[in-house]
Protein backbone atom coordinates (compact mmCIF):
# COMPACT_ATOMS: atom_id res chain seq x y z
CA UNK A 1 0.00 0.00 0.00
CA UNK A 2 2.53 2.31 0.86
CA UNK A 3 4.27 1.82 -2.38
CA UNK A 4 1.48 1.81 -4.47
CA UNK A 5 1.02 5.59 -2.46
CA UNK A 6 4.39 6.62 -3.38
CA UNK A 7 4.28 5.55 -7.08
CA UNK A 8 0.51 7.39 -7.14
CA UNK A 9 1.76 10.47 -5.32
CA UNK A 10 4.96 10.85 -7.45
CA UNK A 11 2.88 10.58 -10.92
CA UNK A 12 0.90 13.38 -9.24
CA UNK A 13 3.94 15.29 -8.55
CA UNK A 14 5.20 14.85 -12.57
CA UNK A 15 1.56 15.87 -13.10
CA UNK A 16 1.60 19.55 -11.22
CA UNK A 17 4.94 19.87 -12.39
CA UNK A 18 4.47 19.52 -15.95
CA UNK A 19 1.85 22.10 -15.79
CA UNK A 20 3.62 24.27 -14.12
CA UNK A 21 6.75 24.35 -16.39
CA UNK A 22 4.12 25.57 -19.24
CA UNK A 23 2.65 27.82 -17.13
CA UNK A 24 5.67 29.38 -16.01
CA UNK A 25 7.39 29.93 -19.16
CA UNK A 26 3.85 31.04 -20.86
CA UNK A 27 2.63 33.41 -18.37
CA UNK A 28 5.61 34.21 -15.98
CA UNK A 29 5.77 34.04 -12.30
CA UNK A 30 3.35 36.74 -11.21
CA UNK A 31 0.85 35.73 -14.40
CA UNK A 32 0.39 32.08 -13.45
CA UNK A 33 -2.12 31.91 -10.51
CA UNK A 34 -2.67 28.91 -8.19
CA UNK A 35 -6.16 28.74 -9.79
CA UNK A 36 -5.03 28.50 -13.22
CA UNK A 37 -1.88 25.68 -12.10
CA UNK A 38 -4.74 23.95 -10.40
CA UNK A 39 -6.62 23.80 -13.55
CA UNK A 40 -3.76 22.86 -15.83
CA UNK A 41 -2.68 20.25 -14.08
CA UNK A 42 -6.17 18.47 -13.53
CA UNK A 43 -5.90 18.34 -9.67
CA UNK A 44 -7.54 20.40 -6.89
CA UNK A 45 -6.28 23.46 -5.42
CA UNK A 46 -5.79 21.24 -2.00
CA UNK A 47 -3.88 18.54 -3.56
CA UNK A 48 -1.38 21.14 -5.28
CA UNK A 49 -0.83 22.40 -2.07
CA UNK A 50 -0.27 19.23 -0.18
CA UNK A 51 2.63 18.53 -2.92
CA UNK A 52 3.87 22.47 -3.50
CA UNK A 53 2.58 24.99 -0.33
CA UNK A 54 3.99 27.60 -2.68
CA UNK A 55 4.79 28.69 -6.15
CA UNK A 56 8.08 29.64 -5.09
CA UNK A 57 8.92 25.76 -4.40
CA UNK A 58 6.48 24.35 -6.77
CA UNK A 59 9.06 26.23 -9.40
CA UNK A 60 11.66 25.25 -7.77
CA UNK A 61 11.39 21.98 -8.09
CA UNK A 62 10.18 22.19 -11.29
CA UNK A 63 14.06 23.59 -12.02
CA UNK A 64 15.46 21.18 -9.78
CA UNK A 65 13.75 18.18 -11.46
CA UNK A 66 14.96 19.28 -15.26
CA UNK A 67 18.45 20.09 -14.08
CA UNK A 68 19.79 18.70 -10.58
CA UNK A 69 18.11 15.14 -10.68
CA UNK A 70 19.12 13.68 -13.88
CA UNK A 71 22.65 14.05 -12.90
CA UNK A 72 22.43 12.66 -9.56
CA UNK A 73 23.13 9.17 -10.28
CA UNK A 74 25.99 7.06 -10.49
CA UNK A 75 26.24 7.21 -14.27
CA UNK A 76 27.95 10.80 -13.75
CA UNK A 77 29.17 10.91 -10.12
CA UNK A 78 30.50 7.18 -9.51
CA UNK A 79 34.12 7.02 -10.09
CA UNK A 80 35.06 3.59 -10.61
CA UNK A 81 37.65 1.78 -8.65
CA UNK A 82 41.35 2.17 -9.66
CA UNK A 83 40.27 5.24 -12.04
CA UNK A 84 43.15 6.40 -13.49
CA UNK A 85 43.69 10.54 -14.20
CA UNK A 86 42.47 9.84 -18.11
CA UNK A 87 39.03 8.22 -16.41
CA UNK A 88 38.53 10.99 -14.20
CA UNK A 89 38.85 13.61 -16.84
CA UNK A 90 36.41 11.86 -19.12
CA UNK A 91 34.11 11.47 -16.48
CA UNK A 92 34.46 15.11 -15.81
CA UNK A 93 33.41 16.21 -19.36
CA UNK A 94 30.81 14.25 -19.25
CA UNK A 95 29.41 15.48 -16.74
CA UNK A 96 29.90 19.34 -17.80
CA UNK A 97 28.70 18.13 -21.12
CA UNK A 98 25.16 17.16 -19.37
CA UNK A 99 25.12 20.05 -17.11
CA UNK A 100 25.48 22.04 -19.94
CA UNK A 101 22.77 20.33 -21.91
CA UNK A 102 19.85 21.10 -18.97
CA UNK A 103 21.08 24.26 -18.49
CA UNK A 104 21.01 25.44 -21.86
CA UNK A 105 17.63 24.00 -22.34
CA UNK A 106 15.79 27.20 -23.26
CA UNK A 107 12.68 26.43 -21.39
CA UNK A 108 14.90 26.44 -18.36
CA UNK A 109 16.72 29.29 -19.49
CA UNK A 110 12.98 31.54 -19.18
CA UNK A 111 12.48 29.63 -15.51
CA UNK A 112 16.25 30.85 -14.46
CA UNK A 113 15.05 34.55 -15.47
CA UNK A 114 12.23 34.23 -13.97
CA UNK A 115 14.28 33.34 -10.65
CA UNK A 116 16.71 36.43 -11.49
CA UNK A 117 13.65 39.13 -11.85
CA UNK A 118 11.80 37.72 -8.77
CA UNK A 119 14.62 37.17 -6.14
CA UNK A 120 15.36 41.07 -5.59
CA UNK A 121 11.38 41.03 -4.44
CA UNK A 122 11.13 37.30 -3.21
CA UNK A 123 14.58 36.51 -1.51
CA UNK A 124 12.85 33.25 0.05
CA UNK A 125 12.94 31.97 -3.84
CA UNK A 126 16.49 33.11 -4.59
CA UNK A 127 17.19 30.95 -0.89
CA UNK A 128 14.96 28.19 -2.50
CA UNK A 129 16.73 27.47 -5.45
CA UNK A 130 20.16 28.12 -3.98
CA UNK A 131 19.30 25.11 -1.63
CA UNK A 132 17.26 22.96 -3.87
CA UNK A 133 19.34 23.53 -7.06
CA UNK A 134 22.66 25.29 -7.19
CA UNK A 135 23.94 24.01 -3.73
CA UNK A 136 22.70 20.53 -4.59
CA UNK A 137 24.50 20.52 -7.81
CA UNK A 138 27.49 21.46 -6.04
CA UNK A 139 26.92 18.67 -3.82
CA UNK A 140 27.75 16.46 -6.74
CA UNK A 141 30.62 17.38 -7.94
CA UNK A 142 31.95 17.17 -4.73
CA UNK A 143 30.93 13.85 -4.08
CA UNK A 144 32.55 12.89 -7.52
CA UNK A 145 36.17 15.24 -6.53
CA UNK A 146 36.13 13.60 -2.86
CA UNK A 147 35.88 9.98 -4.68
CA UNK A 148 39.21 10.91 -6.93
CA UNK A 149 40.83 11.87 -3.67
CA UNK A 150 39.92 9.18 -1.85
CA UNK A 151 41.77 7.41 -5.13
CA UNK A 152 45.02 9.86 -5.23
CA UNK A 153 43.73 11.58 -8.13
CA UNK A 154 43.80 14.70 -6.40
CA UNK A 155 46.38 16.46 -4.57
CA UNK A 156 45.81 15.76 -0.49
CA UNK A 157 45.47 19.75 -0.27
CA UNK A 158 42.90 20.21 -2.06
CA UNK A 159 39.29 20.68 -0.36
CA UNK A 160 36.53 19.10 -2.58
CA UNK A 161 34.13 21.47 -1.85
CA UNK A 162 36.74 24.37 -3.11
CA UNK A 163 37.47 23.29 -5.86
CA UNK A 164 34.25 22.65 -7.06
CA UNK A 165 33.38 26.55 -8.18
CA UNK A 166 36.66 26.26 -10.60
CA UNK A 167 34.96 23.55 -12.48
CA UNK A 168 31.45 25.34 -11.99
CA UNK A 169 32.88 28.78 -12.98
CA UNK A 170 33.25 28.42 -16.36
CA UNK A 171 30.27 26.88 -17.44
CA UNK A 172 28.27 29.09 -15.51
CA UNK A 173 30.18 32.00 -17.20
CA UNK A 174 28.85 29.76 -20.60
CA UNK A 175 25.48 29.72 -19.32
CA UNK A 176 25.42 33.57 -18.67
CA UNK A 177 27.06 34.60 -22.22
CA UNK A 178 25.52 32.14 -24.55
CA UNK A 179 22.23 31.59 -22.47
CA UNK A 180 21.14 34.07 -20.58
CA UNK A 181 22.31 36.84 -22.39
CA UNK A 182 22.62 35.26 -25.74
CA UNK A 183 19.60 38.06 -26.86
CA UNK A 184 17.08 35.88 -28.46
CA UNK A 185 19.95 33.90 -30.21
CA UNK A 186 19.60 29.99 -29.87
CA UNK A 187 21.87 28.61 -27.02
CA UNK A 188 25.28 27.40 -28.07
CA UNK A 189 26.32 24.65 -26.64
CA UNK A 190 30.68 24.46 -26.41
CA UNK A 191 32.27 21.96 -28.42
CA UNK A 192 33.18 18.82 -27.05
CA UNK A 193 37.05 19.65 -27.45
CA UNK A 194 36.35 23.01 -25.85
CA UNK A 195 34.93 21.16 -22.57
CA UNK A 196 37.75 19.07 -22.49
CA UNK A 197 40.19 21.77 -22.56
CA UNK A 198 38.28 23.24 -19.52
CA UNK A 199 38.35 19.77 -17.76
CA UNK A 200 42.40 19.68 -18.78
CA UNK A 201 43.08 23.12 -17.24
CA UNK A 202 40.89 22.76 -14.07
CA UNK A 203 42.46 19.28 -13.50
CA UNK A 204 46.45 20.75 -13.91
CA UNK A 205 45.09 23.16 -10.94
CA UNK A 206 43.64 20.28 -8.43
CA UNK A 207 45.09 16.86 -10.06
CA UNK A 208 47.97 14.52 -7.88
CA UNK A 209 51.47 15.14 -9.61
Amino acid sequence: MTTYRAVQAAAKQRQIQAAARRLFVQRGFEGTTTDALAAAAGVSKQTLYRYYPSKDQLLVAVMRTMTVEPLLGPALLALPPHATRRTLEQRLVALAAAILERALDPEYLDLARLVIGESGRRPELAALFRHAVASAGSAGVQQLLAAAQAQGLLRPDVEPGQAVPLFAGPLLAWVLGSGLLAGGQPPQVPSERALADLVRLFLDGVAAR
